[in-house]
């Protein structure tokens, strides 16, 4: 426990996302980070740092005039003597065509991607069914992710050894059914159990899925890793808009002390993002910027990986890798 509360005055258990890409800043300048999600809170902040420590960002969203907004904002705002530089591009996790789009104009650049930040992601209490009849937050959080991911990893291993993909994650994983019933994923309108559970899943699943990425990288000799970060409590952010009243009063007002700003709670994903590559552990879960053993063990169990892996072959779209 003690591991959280200080490594240094740059990159302690508070550490925001702008302090900890600074303290990397040598291995950030002129690198390419892609955000998804990043007009949300977190996505901001991860904007923010790497656009001012010379990075090239990648803003990933749905709405490109919300893309803009934040990008103006950003650099209105921003004081370093070398930052880098910002561009928006539109990418509907919910929408295949989307993604293939995305990947397709990122390929068209010929640059590298150092970084693959997979912050976007959805939280609700009433079931919604993407375009291809799946429960939304298994779509969203995870499937979609694959599929990004499997399409961008080209681009990801041209990086020069530095290359990484980044799972947002959360300790709510942790609180995923156990055994999981995989039998009822994705959710149907009766089986649907809103955050406490299908949320819960999705960043099960997530997290099973980044550990095999790092461990099938490896074995195949490519340096690209892939890890989870946990930004620990942030009250801000989107996933409290669906609990009740008195949670919502206890996080953002009786127990401040104990949970992040959203400038903070990004410093994880920053921190994963920038860090030496050497310095990474593949298919690591990190905490607050310190790694951790999987608050789910079965997380990185091959008998679990094995079932996750009939779920994917079965639902991903045609195109894309199959395990």
């Amino acid at each position: 426990m003690s591991a959280l509360l200080f490594w240094d005055n740059a990159n302690n258990y508070r550490a925001t996302a702008l302090a900890r890409v600074a303290h990397n800043k040598k291995a950030v300048g002129g690198k390419v980070v892609v955000v998804t999600g990043a007009n949300g809170v977190q996505g901001r902040e991860l904007t923010k740092a790497f656009y001012a420590n010379g990075a090239h960002v990648i803003m990933a969203g749905r709405t490109l005039s919300k893309l803009e907004k934040v990008k103006a904002d950003v650099v209105a705002k921003d004081d370093s003597a070398e930052p880098g530089t910002i561009e928006c591009m539109v990418l509907d996790l919910s929408d295949y065509d989307s993604i293939d789009a995305f990947v397709k104009q990122l390929d068209g650049r010929r640059r590298p991607v150092h970084a693959l930040i997979n912050n976007g992601g959805i939280v609700t209490n009433t079931i919604q069914l993407s375009k291809y009849g799946h429960e939304m937050m298994f779509q969203v959080n995870f499937l979609s992710q694959v599929v990004l991911t499997e399409k961008m990893l080209p681009l990801i291993e041209e990086a020069g050894g530095e290359g990484r993909v980044v799972n947002l994650g959360t300790m709510s994983h942790a609180d995923a059914p156990k055994p999981m019933d995989f039998n009822r994923i994705p959710s149907t309108e009766a089986t649907f159990g809103g955050y406490d559970k299908d949320y819960c899943e999705s960043k099960w699943l997530l997290a099973c899925y980044s550990y095999q990425l790092s461990k099938r990288q490896a074995a195949k000799g490519s340096s690209v890793k892939s890890v989870v970060a946990d930004p620990g409590i942030s009250p801000d952010g989107g996933m409290w808009d669906t609990r009740p009243a008195w949670m919502r009063f206890m996080a953002r007002y009786v127990v401040k002390f104990l949970t992040k700003s959203p400038e903070q709670a990004a410093g994880c994903s920053a921190h994963v993002a920038s860090v030496p590559i050497a310095e990474l552990e593949g298919g690591g879960y990190y905490h607050s910027g310190v790694l951790h053993p999987p608050m789910r063990p079965d997380t990185t169990e091959e008998s679990e990986w094995s079932k996750v892996a009939a779920l994917l072959n079965k639902m991903l779209p045609p195109g894309v890798q199959t395990f």
